[in-house]
Parts: structure tokens; C-alpha cells; sequence
């Protein structure tokens, strides 16, 4: 299993902003120090990224901040979808949110913890199923 690391930010912040009107160096500078900062905690609560997963999340990543700061698009999910997340998962969720939360100055709502705790338990799965075979 190939670990995602720190080179592969870039190229997917530059994949996923190519044609944004008015982004500049700074945001991507941004979204970067994000990820690098998110990755390096989740790999603190057990859950390192690998390769494909992680390009994966730093897409997510990268793609929050667009609705964030420039579509103001929300994410609606279904609230019986909420009950299909395990608790540990929701709790390791809200400090990935609060570390976002912290570094983008901005507020995330339930619907944001949730995907990122789908991110969280993808990989998880993933080192599971490595860890079994």
C-alpha cells in the first residue's frame, strides 16, 4: 500500500481549482497547509492515508473550501444516513472538523463532519482489510 504523502497535495489542489476565477497563490498556499495539516493529524489518530485514498480526501478537501469560500454550496444528507456512522468514527470526524475549522477560521456543519467521517472510515477499512490479508 503506497502512502499518500505531501507532493501529491499540489497536483490535486492544482487538478481541482484549474479554471477558478480569482484563486489565487495564497488560497492554494492555503488549501495546502491544510491538507498537510489534516493528513498529519489523522495519521496521528491512527489513520494514515494511502495513496488513492488520499487523493481522494485532499479532493474533498480542496473541493470543501470551494463551497466554503466561493460557491457557498451546502451538502445535504440524509438524516437516516447519520445513524449508518459509528460513533468513534463521528468523534475522530470532529477533531479533523475543529483542526479545519481552526485553520480556515470558518464554521462546519453536520453534514461536512459526515463526509469527512465516510473519508475517515473508507481508510480505516482499507487498513483493516491490509492488516487481514
Amino acid at each position: 500500500m503506497e502512502n499518500f504523502n505531501n507532493n501529491l497535495i499540489d497536483e490535486v489542489i492544482k487538478e481541482r481549482s484549474a479554471g477558478w476565477q480569482d484563486f489565487s497563490q495564497e488560497n492554494e498556499e492555503q488549501i495546502c497547509k491544510l491538507g498537510e495539516r489534516v493528513f498529519a493529524a489523522c495519521s496521528e489518530l491512527g489513520i494514515p492515508f494511502d495513496k488513492t485514498a488520499g487523493i481522494t480526501f485532499m479532493t474533498h478537501l480542496t473541493t470543501l473550501y470551494e463551497r466554503l469560500f466561493r460557491t457557498h454550496e451546502v451538502i445535504e444528507i440524509e438524516a437516516e444516513l447519520y445513524d449508518q456512522i459509528d460513533e468513534d468514527l463521528m468523534n475522530l470526524s470532529s477533531k479533523i472538523s475543529q483542526l479545519i475549522e481552526l485553520l480556515l477560521n470558518c464554521k462546519l456543519d453536520r453534514s461536512e463532519c459526515f463526509l469527512i467521517a465516510t473519508h475517515l472510515g473508507s481508510m480505516r477499512e482499507r487498513i483493516n482489510q491490509n492488516l487481514n490479508d
